[in-house]
């Protein structure tokens, strides 16, 4: 939940980084699971696109992200910062 809403997307991948965060890829954009709560990531935030289907992390931080547009990376730690 965001806010109190259900977040309306289908489910397609998860990640676990090394702080024990989860990160799920979804039909609508990226969704950080962390402290207990969950943040959603779109392009509006950075993301290429929206309609993702895998979730990795690189050793330099990057998590990269499979989706219908293609392959990008962006980097967790400013996505950390944008949820804070």
């Amino acid at each position: 939940q965001k806010g109190g809403a259900v977040f309306d997307a289908n489910v397609t991948a998860f990640h676990e980084d090394a702080e024990g965060a989860i990160w799920i890829a979804t039909s609508n954009g990226l969704v950080r699971f962390a402290g207990g709560r969950f943040h959603q990531f779109t392009t509006r935030d950075g993301l290429f696109h929206d309609n993702l289907h895998q979730v990795l992390e690189d050793a330099d931080g990057r998590l990269w992200l499979g989706s219908s547009g293609g392959i990008f990376a962006i980097s967790r730690n400013e996505l950390n910062e944008r949820a804070a």
